[in-house]
Protein backbone atom coordinates (compact mmCIF):
# COMPACT_ATOMS: atom_id res chain seq x y z
CA UNK A 1 0.00 0.00 0.00
CA UNK A 2 1.09 3.78 -0.87
CA UNK A 3 0.56 5.46 2.25
CA UNK A 4 2.17 7.76 4.90
CA UNK A 5 1.56 9.21 8.04
CA UNK A 6 1.70 12.77 8.90
CA UNK A 7 2.01 13.47 12.76
CA UNK A 8 1.35 16.81 14.13
CA UNK A 9 2.89 18.64 16.43
CA UNK A 10 1.17 17.55 19.40
CA UNK A 11 0.46 21.19 20.67
CA UNK A 12 -1.16 22.19 17.00
CA UNK A 13 -4.84 21.66 17.06
CA UNK A 14 -5.66 21.99 13.07
CA UNK A 15 -4.39 20.64 10.28
CA UNK A 16 -3.87 23.01 7.52
CA UNK A 17 -4.06 21.78 4.24
CA UNK A 18 -3.64 24.10 0.88
CA UNK A 19 -5.58 22.79 -2.14
CA UNK A 20 -4.35 23.93 -5.77
CA UNK A 21 -6.01 22.74 -9.14
CA UNK A 22 -6.31 22.51 -12.36
CA UNK A 23 -3.25 25.14 -12.99
CA UNK A 24 -3.32 23.93 -17.19
CA UNK A 25 0.12 24.51 -17.74
CA UNK A 26 2.14 24.92 -21.20
CA UNK A 27 5.84 24.69 -22.02
CA UNK A 28 5.23 28.28 -24.41
CA UNK A 29 3.18 31.09 -23.46
CA UNK A 30 0.92 30.06 -25.59
CA UNK A 31 -2.93 30.95 -23.79
CA UNK A 32 -5.74 29.14 -23.32
CA UNK A 33 -9.93 30.69 -23.77
CA UNK A 34 -7.09 33.85 -23.88
CA UNK A 35 -6.20 32.78 -20.36
CA UNK A 36 -2.11 33.22 -20.20
CA UNK A 37 -2.63 29.99 -17.48
CA UNK A 38 1.40 30.49 -16.78
CA UNK A 39 1.14 34.09 -15.83
CA UNK A 40 -1.92 32.94 -13.63
CA UNK A 41 0.00 30.51 -12.15
CA UNK A 42 2.57 32.49 -11.34
CA UNK A 43 0.63 35.18 -9.66
CA UNK A 44 -1.29 33.03 -7.80
CA UNK A 45 1.88 31.50 -6.42
CA UNK A 46 2.88 34.78 -5.23
CA UNK A 47 -0.45 35.28 -3.71
CA UNK A 48 0.16 31.78 -1.65
CA UNK A 49 3.27 33.03 0.04
CA UNK A 50 1.75 33.78 3.15
CA UNK A 51 -0.68 30.97 3.65
CA UNK A 52 2.56 28.66 2.91
CA UNK A 53 4.26 29.56 6.14
CA UNK A 54 2.10 27.87 8.49
CA UNK A 55 0.64 25.11 6.33
CA UNK A 56 1.42 21.46 6.60
CA UNK A 57 0.62 20.05 3.11
CA UNK A 58 -0.33 20.93 -0.47
CA UNK A 59 -2.62 19.03 -2.40
CA UNK A 60 -2.69 19.17 -6.25
CA UNK A 61 -5.63 17.95 -7.35
CA UNK A 62 -5.53 17.43 -11.32
CA UNK A 63 -5.30 18.97 -14.68
CA UNK A 64 -1.60 20.04 -13.88
CA UNK A 65 -0.59 20.53 -17.34
CA UNK A 66 -2.70 21.40 -20.72
CA UNK A 67 -0.29 19.93 -23.10
CA UNK A 68 1.40 16.95 -21.18
CA UNK A 69 4.62 18.50 -21.47
CA UNK A 70 7.67 18.07 -19.48
CA UNK A 71 8.65 21.99 -18.97
CA UNK A 72 4.55 22.46 -17.69
CA UNK A 73 5.50 20.03 -14.74
CA UNK A 74 8.49 21.36 -13.82
CA UNK A 75 7.35 24.73 -14.16
CA UNK A 76 5.33 23.64 -10.69
CA UNK A 77 8.37 21.74 -9.14
CA UNK A 78 10.81 25.08 -9.79
CA UNK A 79 7.71 26.88 -7.89
CA UNK A 80 7.55 24.99 -5.43
CA UNK A 81 11.49 24.73 -4.92
CA UNK A 82 11.75 27.26 -1.93
CA UNK A 83 8.86 25.69 -0.11
CA UNK A 84 9.50 22.79 2.78
CA UNK A 85 6.38 21.44 2.37
CA UNK A 86 4.80 17.74 1.34
CA UNK A 87 2.78 18.20 -1.69
CA UNK A 88 0.65 15.16 -2.30
CA UNK A 89 -0.95 14.96 -6.49
CA UNK A 90 -3.17 13.14 -7.86
CA UNK A 91 -4.02 13.18 -12.07
CA UNK A 92 -6.22 15.58 -14.16
CA UNK A 93 -8.02 14.01 -17.71
CA UNK A 94 -5.57 16.65 -18.92
CA UNK A 95 -2.74 14.92 -17.30
CA UNK A 96 0.13 12.42 -18.65
CA UNK A 97 0.70 10.30 -16.04
CA UNK A 98 3.94 9.04 -17.04
CA UNK A 99 5.11 12.53 -17.84
CA UNK A 100 4.59 13.53 -14.00
CA UNK A 101 6.17 10.68 -12.54
CA UNK A 102 8.94 11.01 -14.73
CA UNK A 103 9.34 14.95 -13.51
CA UNK A 104 8.16 14.44 -9.93
CA UNK A 105 10.05 10.74 -8.66
CA UNK A 106 13.29 12.14 -7.97
CA UNK A 107 11.58 15.28 -6.28
CA UNK A 108 11.59 14.12 -1.75
CA UNK A 109 8.75 16.48 -1.31
CA UNK A 110 6.44 15.90 -4.04
CA UNK A 111 4.50 12.61 -3.30
CA UNK A 112 1.15 10.31 -5.03
CA UNK A 113 -0.02 8.35 -2.76
CA UNK A 114 -3.65 6.02 -1.80
CA UNK A 115 -3.64 6.95 1.61
CA UNK A 116 -2.63 9.54 4.36
CA UNK A 117 -3.19 9.45 7.65
CA UNK A 118 -2.95 12.02 10.66
CA UNK A 119 -4.18 11.45 14.06
CA UNK A 120 -7.84 12.56 13.55
CA UNK A 121 -8.53 12.35 9.34
CA UNK A 122 -7.36 9.59 7.14
CA UNK A 123 -7.12 11.17 3.32
CA UNK A 124 -7.79 8.44 0.77
CA UNK A 125 -6.78 9.69 -3.01
CA UNK A 126 -8.42 8.33 -6.27
CA UNK A 127 -8.07 8.17 -9.79
CA UNK A 128 -10.46 9.60 -11.99
CA UNK A 129 -8.68 9.98 -15.05
CA UNK A 130 -10.47 8.30 -17.88
CA UNK A 131 -7.93 8.09 -20.78
CA UNK A 132 -9.31 9.56 -23.93
CA UNK A 133 -11.89 11.42 -22.33
CA UNK A 134 -12.27 14.39 -20.04
CA UNK A 135 -14.89 12.77 -17.99
CA UNK A 136 -13.67 11.12 -15.28
CA UNK A 137 -14.20 6.80 -14.36
CA UNK A 138 -13.11 4.81 -11.54
CA UNK A 139 -11.91 1.57 -12.27
CA UNK A 140 -13.01 -1.55 -10.76
CA UNK A 141 -9.88 -1.33 -9.18
CA UNK A 142 -9.79 2.08 -7.96
CA UNK A 143 -13.59 1.11 -6.66
CA UNK A 144 -12.24 -1.90 -4.86
CA UNK A 145 -9.68 -0.27 -3.49
CA UNK A 146 -12.08 2.33 -1.98
CA UNK A 147 -14.11 0.02 -0.32
CA UNK A 148 -11.70 -1.56 1.19
CA UNK A 149 -10.71 0.98 2.63
CA UNK A 150 -13.75 2.54 3.99
CA UNK A 151 -14.18 -0.69 5.81
CA UNK A 152 -10.98 -0.41 7.60
CA UNK A 153 -11.19 3.19 8.75
CA UNK A 154 -11.92 2.54 12.33
CA UNK A 155 -12.81 5.99 13.90
CA UNK A 156 -10.97 8.48 12.03
CA UNK A 157 -12.76 11.41 9.99
CA UNK A 158 -12.36 10.25 6.14
CA UNK A 159 -11.55 13.42 3.15
CA UNK A 160 -11.94 11.25 -0.35
CA UNK A 161 -9.38 13.51 -3.00
CA UNK A 162 -10.18 13.48 -6.04
CA UNK A 163 -9.72 15.26 -9.77
CA UNK A 164 -13.42 14.94 -11.18
CA UNK A 165 -16.63 15.94 -9.49
CA UNK A 166 -18.75 12.88 -8.46
CA UNK A 167 -22.09 15.36 -7.88
CA UNK A 168 -23.84 17.82 -10.72
CA UNK A 169 -22.74 21.68 -9.58
CA UNK A 170 -25.27 22.79 -11.91
CA UNK A 171 -23.07 24.03 -14.61
CA UNK A 172 -24.26 22.52 -17.38
CA UNK A 173 -20.83 23.03 -19.05
CA UNK A 174 -18.51 21.25 -16.80
CA UNK A 175 -21.42 18.58 -15.75
CA UNK A 176 -21.11 17.34 -19.15
CA UNK A 177 -17.76 15.80 -17.59
CA UNK A 178 -18.92 14.71 -14.48
CA UNK A 179 -17.62 10.78 -12.87
CA UNK A 180 -19.48 8.89 -15.39
CA UNK A 181 -19.64 5.81 -12.59
CA UNK A 182 -20.71 8.12 -9.85
CA UNK A 183 -23.93 6.26 -8.75
CA UNK A 184 -21.18 2.75 -7.99
CA UNK A 185 -19.27 5.54 -6.07
CA UNK A 186 -22.02 6.69 -4.11
CA UNK A 187 -23.40 3.13 -3.65
CA UNK A 188 -19.76 2.44 -1.88
CA UNK A 189 -19.24 5.88 -0.34
CA UNK A 190 -23.31 5.73 1.40
CA UNK A 191 -21.89 2.68 2.92
CA UNK A 192 -19.32 4.15 5.55
CA UNK A 193 -18.80 7.39 7.56
CA UNK A 194 -17.54 9.37 4.77
CA UNK A 195 -17.07 13.29 6.28
CA UNK A 196 -15.93 15.08 2.90
CA UNK A 197 -15.04 14.76 -0.59
CA UNK A 198 -12.63 17.28 -1.94
CA UNK A 199 -12.27 17.15 -6.41
CA UNK A 200 -11.07 20.22 -8.67
CA UNK A 201 -12.01 19.70 -12.48
CA UNK A 202 -14.83 22.19 -12.02
CA UNK A 203 -12.97 25.91 -12.64
CA UNK A 204 -14.89 27.12 -9.38
CA UNK A 205 -15.39 27.41 -5.53
CA UNK A 206 -18.50 25.06 -4.34
CA UNK A 207 -20.03 23.67 -1.28
CA UNK A 208 -21.84 21.09 -2.06
CA UNK A 209 -23.87 18.43 0.44
CA UNK A 210 -24.86 15.08 -0.85
CA UNK A 211 -26.68 13.94 1.97
CA UNK A 212 -24.38 14.37 5.53
CA UNK A 213 -21.20 14.43 2.92
CA UNK A 214 -19.57 17.75 1.88
CA UNK A 215 -18.41 18.20 -1.11
CA UNK A 216 -15.65 20.77 -1.69
CA UNK A 217 -14.02 22.49 -4.87
CA UNK A 218 -11.12 24.86 -5.39
CA UNK A 219 -11.17 27.65 -7.53
CA UNK A 220 -8.28 26.60 -10.34
CA UNK A 221 -5.52 28.74 -10.41
CA UNK A 222 -5.74 29.84 -14.60
CA UNK A 223 -9.76 30.52 -14.51
CA UNK A 224 -13.20 29.93 -13.71
CA UNK A 225 -16.29 28.94 -15.78
CA UNK A 226 -19.13 31.31 -15.05
CA UNK A 227 -21.40 29.19 -13.01
CA UNK A 228 -24.50 27.86 -14.32
CA UNK A 229 -23.40 28.09 -17.67
CA UNK A 230 -24.59 25.91 -21.04
CA UNK A 231 -22.06 27.24 -23.12
CA UNK A 232 -18.61 28.60 -22.41
CA UNK A 233 -18.60 31.72 -20.57
CA UNK A 234 -15.01 32.53 -18.37
CA UNK A 235 -14.73 34.37 -15.38
CA UNK A 236 -11.11 35.89 -14.96
CA UNK A 237 -10.60 35.00 -11.57
CA UNK A 238 -7.52 32.88 -10.11
CA UNK A 239 -7.05 31.64 -6.77
CA UNK A 240 -6.89 28.34 -4.43
CA UNK A 241 -9.11 26.92 -1.73
CA UNK A 242 -7.37 26.15 2.36
CA UNK A 243 -8.71 23.66 4.62
CA UNK A 244 -8.31 23.82 8.59
CA UNK A 245 -9.08 20.07 9.92
CA UNK A 246 -9.37 19.39 13.86
CA UNK A 247 -10.78 16.45 15.54
CA UNK A 248 -14.19 16.48 14.37
CA UNK A 249 -15.09 18.85 11.73
CA UNK A 250 -12.93 21.22 9.18
CA UNK A 251 -13.30 24.64 8.37
CA UNK A 252 -12.31 26.36 4.57
CA UNK A 253 -11.37 29.65 3.30
CA UNK A 254 -11.72 30.35 -0.13
CA UNK A 255 -8.76 32.84 -1.78
CA UNK A 256 -10.29 34.35 -4.91
CA UNK A 257 -9.75 37.71 -6.84
CA UNK A 258 -9.76 39.05 -10.70
CA UNK A 259 -6.71 38.28 -12.86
Amino acid sequence: MNLVRMDMEKSKETLKIIQLSDTHLVKDESCLFNINTNLAFKKVMSRMQPDLIDADAIFLTGDLSQDESLESYQMIVDSFEDINKNIFWIPGNHDSIDTIESVFCNQKKFFRKDILSTEFWKFIFLDTKHDGTDNGLLSDEQLSFLNSELKKAESRNIALVMHHHPIEVNTPLIDNYILKNKEKFWDIVNQYNVALVICGHVHGDYSLNYGSIQIESSPASCFQFKKGALNLEVDNSIGYKIYYFSENTYDKETKLWKN
